[in-house]
């Protein structure tokens, strides 16, 4: 499997979204060249941490301008929540596309993979075991948990939002009804008379 997503990644039309590289394009240039810089820095930060080289990210050089870099894919032993720089597993978001892979012994240890995370944005599964499904659905913490799909292409419909550092706890979809608008109380009488509040004394005489 991992020598098959490198073979995809390293094929990856990667160019001008407005069709200047010449048809459909899958991913387009980072926004600023700080990300760009920051991603591969991050692969030498992996590299010196012991991580395993699959496929590495370069700088690319496109007919127009932009910030673009090709896919880097990294096998590490495990992650954790540190953010410890000799740790590759390390718990770091990498605004590039900066792949991390490792390999789990179990079901159970496979979800703690995916729980070693302070952010917890999206995590998916592929299975046809309905047992690990639902464990899966169950334990994994994210805000987004899916079955044999991928963690991207969200519905607009469904809320997204991460339990952790990822999330603001708004969870977008349908539920930014919620807290887009904001409730009022209103109590309407059309009793032709108002009925005195226990302990108040009124008597019609008092109207005249």
């Amino acid at each position: 499997l991992v020598p098959l997503i490198a073979k995809i990644a390293s094929n990856l039309v990667i160019g001008d979204p407005g069709g200047v590289a010449g048809g459909p394009v899958f991913c387009g240039p980072l926004i600023r060249e700080e990300p760009r810089q920051g991603a591969l820095a991050f692969q030498q930060r992996l590299a010196a941490a012991g991580a395993t080289p699959i496929l590495e990210a370069t700088t690319m050089d496109t007919p127009t301008r932009g910030h673009f870099i090709t896919p880097g894919m990294w096998k590490v032993d495990s992650f954790s929540r540190t953010e410890n720089a000799h740790d590759a597993g390390c718990d770091i978001e990498v605004f590039g596309p900066i792949l991390r892979v490792t390999e789990c012994t179990s079901l159970d240890d496979g979800i703690a993979q995916v729980n070693a995370t302070r952010y917890g944005l999206a995590a998916s599964i592929f299975t046809n075991d309905r047992t690990a499904t639902d464990r899966f659905l169950a334990e994994a913490r994210a805000g987004c948990v899916n079955v044999n799909a991928g963690t991207a292409g969200a519905s607009g419909k469904l809320p997204f939002g991460g339990l952790g550092l990822s999330g603001n706890h708004r969870p977008a979809g349908s539920f930014a009804l919620d807290y887009c608008a904001y409730p009022v109380a209103s109590m309407v009488e059309t009793a032709p008379g108002a009925a005195p509040a226990p302990g108040m004394r009124f008597e019609d005489a008092w109207l005249s």
